[in-house]
């Protein structure tokens, strides 16, 4: 079975979430897919890098020209919110694109929420991640909701089946986007076990105490619970741990926080970490004192799979998504809306109140189920029964 892996809109730089979890489940492929080929699409631009990143025998590249004209019209057009002039565009601007995945591949998987471009004679699967946008609009600029709603309607009605990673999800896009309950199946996400257990040893240089948040400044990661809970603890002398936190300061959200932290005499708590490389970050995850996932909407939480495997505590708001992974994992639950539930959570830890040693020794363990290789596997099962069944 050749399997196609559409990483067309993927610098293969990106740390964000949805380029994490496509680099992850690519390794995983190439480490246990013996018997079926990867082709990899990506952008001109790009083909060099990933050709210096994947040389493995069963993975085959394709580059696709990356026009700046056309690229600029399709994202235009899908600005406007205008889906039949958008999948015209696609049809007849990428034709090139769509020629190149019929003839090279079985199955067309993309696994970046986008099914891009369109009018493929064979199977396509798509991972739809998230339907934030109903939910939180006001999180979005009219423009981008307008896009998300031409480029996500079509993806639901031209994609043959719809990857999700949660129960949450798939219930999500049932019932709040009209999604075909037969067009979805469920996998959860993995991460790089072997990545992470190499390293972990080379960093131990404890400095202060802290308790860290490794998340993209976006408004629905809700940052703002914390700050409000270490207000209370700063009040009542009841904490003295600091805040640390990764992600870009040009965001609008970021502004938000950094009002409120200069607002609320939070500096001397607070530390804004930017965007680190994966050692910087893995040596401040190896630090800590526990790690912080305090979304209100979520597909799946990455920093919680990545404290289970650095030996971490793990405080995760009560978002169904989070509430799926302790079925397996050892987390302490609070309310995403209540800072005075946060502010008492930590005062536990920092008190000893909560035995999270036995919860760190049971993540170690637990772990093992979400590895990329075992979420590999029943990947290429589903491509195998989806490509039997046929369109």
């Amino acid at each position: 079975m050749r399997i196609g892996y559409n990483l067309y809109s993927v610098d293969p730089d990106s740390k964000v979430g949805t380029a994490t979890f496509s680099f992850g489940l690519l390794n995983g492929l190439l480490n246990v897919n013996k018997n079926n080929k990867i082709v990899l699409y990506v952008k001109e631009k790009f083909y060099s890098k990933y050709k210096r990143l994947y040389t493995h025998d069963n993975i085959q590249i394709i580059y696709i020209k990356d026009i700046y004209l056309r690229n600029i019209l399709r994202i235009f057009v899908s600005y406007l919110g205008m889906r039949r002039v958008y999948e015209l565009f696609c049809k007849l601007l990428y034709l090139d694109f769509a020629k190149k995945v019929n003839n090279s591949c079985d199955i067309f998987y993309t696994p970046t929420t986008i099914l891009f471009p369109l009018y493929y004679k064979i199977i396509t699967v798509v991972s739809l991640h998230d339907i934030q946008h109903i939910h939180f609009p006001k999180y979005f600029d009219t423009s981008v909701i307008r896009k998300r709603r031409v480029t996500y309607t079509i993806t639901k009605l031209k994609a043959n089946y719809l990857h999700c990673s949660t129960k949450f999800i798939q219930d999500d896009l049932i019932n709040n986007f009209n999604v075909n309950p037969l067009k979805i199946f469920r996998i959860p996400p993995g991460i790089d076990i072997t990545k992470y257990q190499n390293k972990i040893d080379m960093y131990s240089d404890k400095t202060e105490e802290y308790f860290l948040y490794p998340a993209q400044l976006w408004e629905h990661k809700n940052h703002l619970i914390i700050l409000k809970a270490l207000e209370i603890l700063k009040k009542q002398d009841r904490c003295n741990l600091k805040f640390c936190f990764t992600g870009s300061s040009t965001t609008s959200y970021f502004t938000l926080i950094n009002d409120f932290i200069e607002n609320h005499n939070l500096s001397d708590n607070i530390k804004h970490l930017g965007h680190l490389d994966f050692c910087d970050l893995l040596n401040y995850y190896n630090n800590s004192k526990f790690i912080i996932s305090a979304a209100i909407y979520e597909a799946a939480s990455f920093p919680i799979l990545e404290a289970a495997i650095i030996g971490k505590p793990i405080l995760a708001s009560k978002i169904q998504s989070n509430l799926e992974f302790a079925e397996k994992l050892q987390i302490n639950f609070f309310d995403p809306k209540d800072p005075k539930e946060l502010a008492n959570l930590i005062e536990a830890f920092q008190t000893g109140k909560i035995d999270w040693l036995s919860q760190v020794r049971h993540n170690k363990v637990a772990i093992a189920e979400y590895s990329w290789d075992n979420i590999a596997i029943e990947f290429i099962k589903q491509f195998a029964l989806i490509k039997n069944a046929g369109k």
